[in-house]
């Protein structure tokens, strides 16, 4: 599964989107929580000037029984 996490230009996570089909047992909701909780990230750069960006962060998922 894939998200889009955006990130404004002082490096903080502002919103994180599952654009694939939604999973159930709240664990789209999990990764959100933890993708929101990260440490500022290195803020994308445009004509050497920080940036609002978006990127498609891979999210894998190891549920053991």
């Amino acid at each position: 599964m894939y998200s889009d996490v955006y990130i404004d230009s002082l490096g903080h996570v502002t919103n994180v989107e599952f654009p694939a089909d939604r999973l159930e047992h709240g664990l789209e909701e999990e990764a959100s929580r933890v993708i929101m909780a990260s440490p500022r990230w290195n803020p994308a750069k445009e004509n050497g000037k920080p940036v609002n960006s978006k990127l498609t962060l891979p999210v894998i998922y190891n549920i053991e029984h």
